[in-house]
């Protein structure tokens, strides 16, 4: 689960009494021109007369929203930016508190996007595209976003202790927030007074995420389905089972000798995944267009005859595999599956799921050291502690599941009961969304190694064996694209450069279905390529792989 921040930098006022005397005459010019709807409600009208002042735009607020600054930002193109908080009520549960910022453009296109954030939440950092974030600045977006109704520290870097009240004691409040109801009512807040400050209507909503913050995506369009017009979900972490597979990997290591995976490690087996698997598409790019295609014998790197060099031991073989395997019931049914094979270097699979070389490996048996070792691994151990079992204290080794691919009945229900709130893996929640012609566009990188790409592909055709049954086309209002060699919402060795916000909002106002995103490099712009909409793959047609105009989307060839 991505935990990402961005830096925002907030431009600072004058002296204090040239403040006092421009806010005067703001409320001054304001006070002649707001408009009374019903007995409440502050509208502010024509664009000459709108202003960034916390005193004149609190009336706005509507009920259980506060404003606590208001502040110019000369990065935002002159926007005026809100912070303050949204009270948190319903669903049975103790009232809460839910931080958000509103940047509210000088130039408003109509259209509001609400960011998802990365990890734990508990700041306002957005987890979305760099992309998609230029999009709505340029386009005159309106823009929100919420902390999910808790503050992470700063001293950590995956935090979950806000679940717990004291051991054995759920906050009830704080755990809602940050699964579901923070997003929706902060949500309802802002565009409530998005409308009120404009004194227009919003045309078009959408939200944005990446990570957690594809989770809060697929939630909100699964269990708020009027709140969006249009919903991005990328890399998104729908089944919350995903910790009990990355478990088995920590513990795989963890608890045998010679089983980690290093970086020479890794290095060796991108080497040898793309030797096997790079022109299974029929082109030798250093591009696996298919990452489910690719199945090498991961038994021939076993060091063998006295091998020491160029080789792995047999128990970073079974790392390897407790990896890339699916995570079973006592049935033998798929409850999470396994991850892709290469690009692991390029995706910093290290820091997400082996440890970086300059972490020594605990001794054999012993977990990492609180709040070290790959970040999975942190997070699995802030799940367990402090929302699965409840006890800060709780030893990660001590969980009753281990490096086996099968998960005991009664550790799953227990799994299942404590995170359910938050997951988003049942395709049926989402047909009320798409039966109001509600759009989803959902992307993943295809060398994930935080959430697996393949558990987006098994939602996708979840989604339309269920919409099929309930009369439904899914396919006329979702898009998957895969991308080929990008790890967790960014970065890989293939151009991982794309917009997905101009797609939604071509496909949602235009009805523009997108037949193909086109990707561009971090590191050479000049190499481009078309991500495909699933069950499709690019497929090069012309003479050099680098240009975008040289592939077409085809669909990919059964296997």
């Amino acid at each position: 689960m991505f935990y990402w921040r961005v830096t925002m930098f907030w431009s600072r006022g004058r002296g204090y009494l040239w403040k006092c005397i421009a806010e005067w005459r703001e409320y001054l010019v304001i006070a002649s021109s707001i408009a009374f709807i019903g007995s409440t409600q502050l509208a502010l009208g024509s664009e000459s007369v709108r202003t960034c002042n916390v005193k004149v735009l609190s009336p706005l607020a509507p009920v259980g929203m506060s404003i606590e600054s208001a502040q110019l930002d000369d990065a935002e193109n002159g926007a005026c930016v809100l912070t303050g908080r949204v009270k948190t009520r319903s669903q049975g549960l103790p009232d809460g508190s839910a931080r958000f910022t509103l940047t509210l453009p000088r130039d408003w296109s109509h259209r509001f996007v609400f960011w998802g954030v990365g990890g734990y939440g508990g700041d306002l950092s957005p987890a979305v595209t760099e992309s998609d974030l230029h999009t709505a600045l340029q386009r005159g977006y309106a823009t929100g976003i919420t902390d999910t109704g808790h503050k992470a520290p700063t001293t950590k870097l995956v935090d979950a202790s806000f679940a717990l009240k004291k051991a054995g004691l759920p906050d009830r409040a704080a755990k809602a927030d940050y699964y579901f109801r923070a997003t929706h009512d902060v949500t309802v807040a802002l565009k409530e007074f998005t409308k009120a400050y404009y004194g227009m209507s919003i045309r078009y909503s959408y939200f944005d995420g990446c990570s957690n913050g594809g989770r809060q995506a697929m939630v909100e369009a699964e269990q708020y389905p009027d709140d969006y017009d249009g919903v991005i979900a990328g890399d998104p972490a729908l089944d919350l089972r995903l910790e009990l597979s990355d478990i088995r990997v920590h513990k795989a290591y963890l608890s045998h000798p010679d089983s980690r995976l290093w970086g020479r490690d890794l290095t060796l087996v991108d080497n040898y995944v793309l030797k096997q698997c790079d022109e299974l598409d029929g082109v030798k790019d250093g591009v696996i267009q298919d990452a489910g295609a690719c199945h090498p014998d991961l038994a021939a790197l076993i060091c063998r005859g006295g091998q020491t060099t160029g080789c792995l031991t047999a128990g970073q073989v079974n790392t390897l595999l407790a990896f890339t395997s699916p995570t079973l019931n006592e049935k033998g049914q798929e409850i999470y599956p396994g991850f892709p094979l290469g690009y692991y270097m390029q995706t910093r699979a290290q820091q997400w799921q082996f440890g970086t070389d300059d972490l020594p490996t605990p001794p054999t048996g012993q977990p990492w050291p609180e709040d070290t070792g790959p970040y999975e691994y942190q997070f699995d151990d802030q799940t367990l502690k402090y929302i699965v079992l409840q006890n800060p204290e709780a030893d990660f080794m001590a969980y009753p599941f281990g490096d086996s691919q099968t998960a005991n009945s009664a550790v799953l229900k227990d799994y299942d009961d404590a995170v359910q709130e938050g997951d988003a893996r049942d395709p049926r929640r989402l047909l009320p969304f798409l039966h109001r012609n509600g759009k989803l566009i959902m992307f993943h990188g295809y060398a994930d190694t935080s959430i697996s790409p393949f558990g987006s592909i098994a939602f996708y055709r979840e989604l339309l064996a269920a919409g099929k049954q309930d009369s439904l086309a899914p396919q006329s209002n979702v898009a998957l694209f895969m991308v080929p060699g990008m790890g967790h919402c960014a970065g890989g060795a293939t151009p991982t450069i794309f917009d997905t916000l101009s797609a939604l909002q071509d496909w949602t106002e235009r009805g523009v279905f997108p037949h193909q995103i086109i990707a561009v490099s971090e590191n050479a712009p000049e190499y481009s390529m078309p991500l495909c909409p699933y069950p499709q793959m690019a497929k090069l047609t012309g003479n050099s792989p680098h240009r975008s105009n040289d592939w077409t989307c085809t669909i990919a060839p059964k296997r």
